[in-house]
């Protein structure tokens, strides 16, 4: 399947960026909400203002975004 079509729904999609605002690790993955954030595993650096940009794809039809790391 295309990557602008939703694997979901088969609707198109559209290609952006996914942002996060982090100047102490950057984006992270983790499995559960933990007091200020803390721990997890570093998945986009910050850049020098602090901020993520992540390449990503977003279906409007069935509100998902998909993104590779």
């Amino acid at each position: 399947m295309p990557a602008d079509v939703c694997p979901s729904c088969g609707k198109p999609m559209t290609k952006g960026f996914l942002v996060a605002e982090s100047f102490v690790e950057g984006a992270k993955w983790m499995t559960e909400k933990t007091r200020l954030a803390r721990g997890g595993e570093v998945l986009f650096k910050p850049d020098g203002w602090g901020n993520v940009y992540m390449d990503a794809y977003r279906c409007n039809g069935c509100r998902r975004v998909f993104l590779q790391y």
